[in-house]
């Protein structure tokens, strides 16, 4: 980040101002009225990688550019199960 003269809070306004799920009302389909959202998060890491963070003259940085994106996420090896049911577990 240094190298390229982007600082922390470039990267965290880049990131939290490029990936959004934002309401955006209702729909209604016969009887039913439905929530609608407008989603303009990536969906991918590669998309993620791709995402702006600055300009220095005619050059642009992307956060490939200063950071490794990467799925950190261990895969899950285990089974929750509540009264011989499966179930969720959620860390808090």
């Amino acid at each position: 980040m240094r190298a390229k003269g982007v600082s922390p809070t470039e990267v965290l306004n880049a990131v939290t101002s490029q990936n959004l799920v934002l309401p955006s009302g209702t729909a209604k389909i016969g009887e039913f009225e439905y929530d609608t959202s407008i989603t303009a998060s990536p969906r991918t890491i590669q998309e993620l990688n791709d995402l702006p963070v600055k300009v220095v003259g005619n050059a642009v940085i992307y956060l490939r550019d200063i950071a490794t994106v990467s799925d950190g996420s261990a895969p899950q090896t285990n089974i929750v199960r509540q009264d011989g049911r499966r179930g969720v577990l959620v860390g808090v």
